[in-house]
């Protein structure tokens, strides 16, 4: 390839846009992580609102910029203020991320981020290899030739407005890709003036782009065909810091497959009866959702994510509210059931939106059973069953107290008149005793055999006080 057929293989930008939206940040970092959320977002499949989202750590953006976590959180900031982004935090699988997902009218920017990669292990920099892009740029546009070579006029100002750097930090970057023979720089006059021209050697940029061509292939087969065999590197190689480019750093700008943990989160849906009549024989495994992220909308049923938000938003309120719930599995139940009834859910917004209403209601202590619980819910139904087949035994048992208590009585009421009976015949006797003074011998077994009845008939449970009316006084001791 000869000097006059250089073409944009190894450029990985789009100048036009990137000096566009470099103009809106004032900062290359901030469009460069701009670039990259743009380039993930755009290969995402999750969706939150019906637009594209990634799901990020701080230390993930980080990496990339090589930057710490607080000044890729100032950058983000930034963009957010410039209406480039939107941004929330939550959860992804049970561990905390940046939801990040673009504006509309937020400007486009075009960056290949594995060329940019590839050419960051032979700069060292992200900002080094933007400045030996441009001048690649510049060169393949340039007419300028000097000594059969071709060469391209770049000045000083232009790069430090590019890279948003001062002038010696520009000198410090030149200077660092001269040491290291990816450019070469030289002052001479053109045109009336004497300027700074730039140019690449010939055969370092067919290198590069022969081995760009080789990398490109081998990153495509070992990070998303991990079954083909993987080709071998290069040989040859320049004078340049091995292996500058991580895997990590490759994959965190791929689209992050779901976490995988020994431990998993189970629900407990077996019933809080004491004496464990009502048990559950659920035992499906809840699939995931990951395209509602937000946890915003609600379908017919509710997913795992949500169904465990919901879970913790509910210990948390009897917690922070100190109430007393005697079956916090069917008060559960009641929530769900609220949150998936359109009736119940009248002038609520998402899902989140219901929680908090549910939580507010158990807070000021007037959550009352939803209307139709008992009725259409699986749970509701079983413990309605429950509750009536117990109602049923408690009036069995009344039942037979009542019977016992009435068998009782009549016995007591016939104890009781056999002993006022023989009451009276015990006062008649002793009328009758005082009124022969003389001849009592034959009274006084009778008076002793009805005294005898009536004590018996009492201590069968005869009504003591019933039948005292009706003994003589001096009997009754």
């Amino acid at each position: 390839m000869g000097q006059n057929n250089l073409n944009f293989a190894c450029i990985p930008f789009n100048f036009s846009q990137l000096e566009a939206v470099n103009q809106q940040t004032g900062d290359i970092d901030t469009t460069l992580l701009y670039a990259a959320l743009r380039f993930q977002i755009d290969k995402s499949k999750l969706l939150s609102h019906g637009t594209r989202t990634i799901a990020r750590t701080r230390e993930q953006l980080a990496s990339f910029l090589r930057l710490t976590p607080g000044k890729i959180d100032k950058r983000v900031k930034r963009l957010e203020k410039l209406n480039f982004i939107r941004k929330t935090v939550g959860t992804w699988y049970c561990k905390k991320r940046l939801f990040i997902s673009k504006k509309e009218g937020a400007p486009e920017i075009e960056v290949h981020f594995r060329k940019l990669l590839f050419l960051n292990q032979y700069t060292g920099d992200s900002k080094a290899s933007l400045l030996w892009a441009r001048i690649a740029f510049a060169l393949n546009k340039s007419l300028i030739t000097h000594e059969n070579t071709r060469w391209c006029n770049l000045k000083r100002k232009t790069i430090a407005k590019l890279l948003c750097v001062s002038l010696r930090t520009v000198d410090s970057i030149i200077d660092d890709l001269e040491q290291k023979k990816l450019i070469v720089s030289q002052n001479f006059v053109c045109r009336g003036k004497r300027q700074l021209h730039f140019t690449i050697p010939v055969s370092l940029y067919e290198k590069i782009e022969t081995e760009l061509t080789q990398w490109l292939e081998q990153y495509d087969t070992q990070f998303q065909s991990p079954k083909k065999p993987v080709k071998k590197a290069p040989e040859e190689t320049l004078n340049q810091p091995e292996n500058m480019v991580t895997k990590e750093a490759d994959r965190d700008f791929c689209r992050e497959e779901p976490a995988k943990t020994e431990k998993s989160i189970r629900l407990n849906s077996s019933f809080q009866y004491s004496n464990s009549t009502i048990t559950s024989t659920n035992t499906k495994k809840e699939k995931y959702d990951t395209s509602d992220i937000t946890l915003n909308h609600i379908n017919e049923d509710l997913t795992y994510r949500q169904l465990c938000f919901l879970r913790v938003a509910f210990k948390k309120t009897i917690e922070k509210a100190r109430l007393t719930v005697t079956n916090e599995e069917e008060v559960f139940e009641e929530i769900k059931f609220s949150i998936l009834n359109p009736v119940q859910r009248k002038g609520v917004s998402s899902f989140k939106h219901a929680v908090s209403r549910c939580m507010q209601l158990l807070r000021q202590r007037t959550w009352r059973t939803p209307f139709g619980f008992h009725r259409y819910a699986e749970y509701g139904k079983e413990v309605k069953s429950y509750r009536e087949t117990q109602l049923q035994a408690h009036e069995v048992r009344k039942r037979e107290e009542c019977n016992h208590e009435r068998k009782t009585t009549l016995q007591t009421d016939s104890y009781t008149a056999q002993a006022i009976r023989w009451a009276q015949q015990l006062s008649t006797y002793v009328k009758e005793m005082q009124g022969k003074i003389g001849n009592t011998v034959d009274l006084m077994p009778k008076i002793e055999f009805a005294a005898n009845r009536v004590v018996e008939f009492i201590n069968k449970g005869a009504d003591k006080l019933a039948i005292k009316p009706y003994l003589p006084s001096e009997t009754l001791a």
